[in-house]
């Protein structure tokens, strides 16, 4: 009996270890925000928000290449997830003029704290915590996005920002499809020597006209 409890916990245990992370939702579950996206990056301190700086922040995490574009201001579209405890938020990446799917990672930035996350928890939305301790390489990392004073909250966001990647586009050549021919009766084109025949036979009509003439 005791055999078959502790297979029971440990099978137990190996389901809860490889299940997914939770899923988020918003609007009282009626609209899945996937999981919490992975935070890749995060910088404090007072900084610049120049498209310039933020970029060389990316390139300096992800290698030379990415470059932030497509700056949205943030406070406002900000959804607060349903998932009891510390705050966690979704930022919708629909109908942005970029596909989803091929935003591979989203920056979000305060006045003192940059965060840059993977996409890869819902392609279709960037969620995190509002504060949280994260592993990065081998540094824990602690951040917390509220602002002081009056920009407390939701509203101490400055912006979001999507990094577009070295992504490398090849069109392909032009196919030109092979132009059908008409289907007809086969044409004999005759071979050199026959030519070359059809010309002397002319050549010598033609000398015995001028003869005749003269």
């Amino acid at each position: 009996m005791t055999t078959t409890k502790n297979i029971l916990v440990t099978l137990t245990l190996a389901i809860g270890l490889a299940s997914p992370a939770m899923a988020l939702s918003i609007q009282g579950g009626s609209v899945d925000v996937g999981a919490l996206d992975t935070v890749v990056g995060v910088r404090t301190g007072r900084m610049s928000s120049s498209p310039a700086s933020e970029t060389a922040w990316v390139s300096s995490i992800l290698g030379a290449g990415y470059s932030v574009n497509a700056n949205i201001s943030g406070a406002n579209i900000l959804n607060r997830t349903d998932a009891p405890g510390a705050p966690s938020y979704a930022f919708n990446l629909q109908g942005l003029g970029t596909p989803p799917a091929s935003i591979e990672y989203v920056l979000v930035k305060n006045g003192t704290t940059m965060l840059l996350l993977q996409n890869d928890g819902s392609t279709d939305w960037a969620a995190f915590n509002w504060a949280d301790s994260v592993q990065i390489g081998s540094r824990q990392v602690a951040y917390d996005l509220n602002g002081r004073g009056s920009n407390r909250g939701q509203r101490s966001i400055s912006h979001f920002a999507l990094v577009s990647g070295p992504t490398l586009v090849v069109d392909p050549p032009p196919f030109f499809a092979p132009q059908e021919l008409p289907q007809g009766e086969p044409v004999n084109v005759p071979e050199p020597a026959t030519l070359g025949l059809m010309g002397l036979g002319l050549l010598t009509a033609g000398l015995r006209r001028k003869r005749k003439a003269g």
